[in-house]
């Protein structure tokens, strides 16, 4: 698998660069590298500060892979839709989650992290939950 880590975080860049080359199977190219002609990874580590527009139309084939180092909750509903993430994972992840994470991603399937997931559910502001002031008691429900 052929992997293209852009972090605003130099320092986590290169611990995920290293971590990935000990690992034999993959070919990292972090942004501090320029990648040789040609080059078209498989799946893009990106982070909120690095992900761009531009860098998704560069490689239109890749898969993304946002990494939350983070991303405020109210951004996080925006940024899905808007970009095309295929997955979000923590960055307090463990490493054999990660590499899976990877692999899912790579494939084409979907992934997110259970702690993206219960942000998504339960932060108030980004979904209707019941007795929630968006959606009014259970009183001002009957009333309607």
């Amino acid at each position: 698998m052929t992997i293209f880590i852009n972090l605003g975080n130099q320092l986590m860049e290169q611990a995920l660069s290293q971590l990935l080359e000990k690992n034999k199977d993959d070919h990292v190219v972090t942004s501090r590298r320029c990648p040789a002609n040609g080059f078209i990874p498989d799946v893009l580590l990106v982070d909120s500060t690095t992900l761009r527009h531009e860098l998704l139309a560069r490689y239109p084939e890749a898969k993304v892979l946002l990494i939350d180092t983070g991303i405020e909750l109210e951004n996080l509903p925006a940024m899905l839709l808007s970009y095309r993430v295929h997955g979000i994972l923590s960055s307090t992840t463990e490493f054999h989650l990660f590499k899976k994470a990877l692999k899912v991603v790579s494939e084409g399937q979907a992934w997110i992290d259970n702690g993206s997931v219960k942000a998504l559910f339960h932060h108030p502001g980004t979904t209707q939950t019941r007795g929630n002031k968006r959606m009014g008691t259970g009183t001002e429900l009957r009333s309607i």
